[in-house]
């Protein structure tokens, strides 16, 4: 079984630290941004340890604290306790925050699912859900090779996006570099 102490530690210190407030940031305003006049909608309120206006409208995001966002990705991001391998539970976390306004959870189980199915025997269907023959199929995969897989298969959701989000350009060499990390 996989904690979620380091797997949030990890997310905080190499993704999603510190209190920024840039305006072409979707995930800072309350409500998005406009997909035709490009410009925000409701309230410029920044991100705080990856917790986003967007995602939490009520939250006083400049006044987070590290604790009070560890509790948030516990309730609402922490589903993968049942993956044995801390490194994978770690990606998956990271995948999912990172996908959230593109679907969150579900594209992170979708890949999880293409790498079981690209890197071992075990069939599993692939539907976006962390159910418990996905879970066997994880934990039965070889680690390494599983982990490396999920890499890739992250690698062409993010070009995926890319290519459907042309207008988030700023964004796309980090997140192909979170991919492979």
């Amino acid at each position: 079984m996989s904690d979620f102490k380091p797997a949030v530690e990890e997310l905080i210190r190499n993704y999603e630290g510190g209190f920024q407030c840039r305006p072409d940031d979707p995930g800072n305003w309350t409500g998005g941004i406009d997909p035709q006049t490009k410009h925000g909608i409701g309230e410029l309120k920044g991100t705080k340890y990856g917790i986003s206006a967007h995602s939490f409208p009520d939250v006083d995001i400049k006044n987070l604290t590290l604790e009070a966002a560890e509790a948030l990705y516990e309730r609402d991001w922490w589903k993968y306790g049942d993956i044995n391998d801390q490194a994978i539970a770690n990606k998956m976390l990271s995948l999912a925050v990172n996908w959230e306004r593109f679907g969150g959870h579900g594209p992170a189980v979708t890949v999880l699912q293409k790498a079981i199915v690209n890197c071992s025997n075990i069939p599993v269907v692939i539907d976006g859900e962390l159910g418990p023959r996905t879970l066997t199929a994880c934990n039965n995969c070889d680690p390494l090779k599983l982990l490396r897989e999920i890499r890739q298969q992250a690698l062409l959701h993010y070009q995926e996006i890319e290519r459907n989000h042309p207008e988030e350009h700023a964004w796309f060499k980090g997140w192909e570099e979170r991919a492979l990390a």
